[in-house]
């Protein structure tokens, strides 16, 4: 049942709080009634929850809003919009059974339509239901761009792309650049030749790799790869921390003599603590 609020409050603003909800309450129960109510003082009090004798002292300014004829009382207002209220349900039944039937004949098939049919005479504002055809989808930026321009050997990108979109499944794109910028500064990617794919890095989760010992040490896939425990990648670096070491009072395995080329390797030398002349093991 519509409720035009302006044109309501202009008809009433004289009735009490007890008439206005007198007056609605018969509204109500006349609507769900098909339009009329019995002129009756005793079934009126009841439908308003007055006693008869409370009923008598309002009935006069409510009962002035109603039409009385033949032992029945009636609103126009209300008839109007009950009547468009049930060419609404009418419309909508017919329109629902020549859909249905017409994608029966479609389908071929026998049964006969689901129609959607409002509640009986009801006149609530009808549901948004037409179908919506210029929907713009919001997706998610793609941030490959972004993790790509951080890989630091630019090989079979349109792998790497895959491989990350896979990835994104597992984990976020802030933990995959966040373990490329760590690891990049790892000694074993300091060699582009030991740097893995990025569709490889990727698949293989390693984004959750750690550093090959306390020191960072290894490097993937090449036990033998250049570097040492220290992070020194050149004979320079390791003179200068020997001596670094030399001038802290720590202790030279093998002695100064013990200093050479070897020191690059991780399986002899100083470096790996073992002297070059002997059989001193650290």
């Amino acid at each position: 049942m519509q409720l035009y609020v302006a044109d309501y409050l202009g008809d009433t603003r004289h009735l009490t709080t007890e008439q206005h909800g007198a007056y609605l309450l018969l509204l109500m129960a006349m609507w769900r009634a098909n339009g009329t109510l019995p002129d009756e003082e005793a079934r009126l009090a009841r439908l308003v929850g007055l006693s008869v004798v409370k009923w008598r002292k309002i009935a006069s300014d409510v009962m002035a809003f109603f039409v009385r004829a033949d032992g029945l009382i009636s609103q126009r207002r209300l008839t109007l919009e009950l009547q468009k209220a049930v060419e609404k349900s009418v419309k909508r039944s017919e329109a629902g059974k020549r859909g249905g039937h017409a994608k029966a004949l479609k389908d071929n098939g026998l049964g006969l339509a689901n129609a959607t049919v409002l509640p009986c005479h009801s006149s609530e504002p009808e549901p948004y239901s037409k179908r919506v055809t210029n929907v713009t989808l919001v997706r998610s930026p793609d941030l490959f761009p972004e993790f790509w321009e951080r890989w630091p050997v630019k090989k079979s990108r349109k792998a790497a792309h895959a491989a990350y979109l896979k990835a994104l499944k597992e984990t976020d794109h802030g933990t995959l650049v966040a373990a490329v910028d760590t690891q990049r500064r790892w000694p074993e990617w300091g060699n582009p030749k030991y740097i893995p794919h990025a569709a490889t890095w990727l698949n293989k989760g390693r984004w959750t790799d750690e550093p090959r010992g306390s020191e960072g040490a290894g490097m993937a896939g090449n036990p033998k790869a250049i570097g040492n425990r220290s992070g020194d990648t050149s004979f320079a670096d390791i003179a200068a921390r020997r001596k670094r070491e030399r001038e802290s009072g720590m202790a030279l395995p093998g002695g100064e003599a013990a200093l050479s080329g070897n020191d690059l390797g991780w399986d002899t030398g100083a470096i790996a603590g073992q002297c070059a002349g002997g059989d001193w093991q650290g």
